[in-house]
């Protein structure tokens, strides 16, 4: 709906290009949550490996 009111195109169109940035953004979300995932790994690491001695 949003892509509807901020431009003016058709339903289809609309229907195309919200399917378009919901991907994009999604995809962000994703690249950026593994990024911290993998940065913090190692601590998670070290932690564990601390606590267990």
């Amino acid at each position: 709906m949003p892509v509807v009111v901020s431009r003016d195109v058709g339903p289809l169109e609309a229907i195309s290009e919200s399917a378009t940035l919901l991907k994009r953004s999604w995809g962000e979300n994703v690249i950026g949550s593994g990024g911290l995932g993998l940065m913090f790994f190692p601590v998670y690491l070290c932690i564990m490996g601390k606590s267990k001695h």
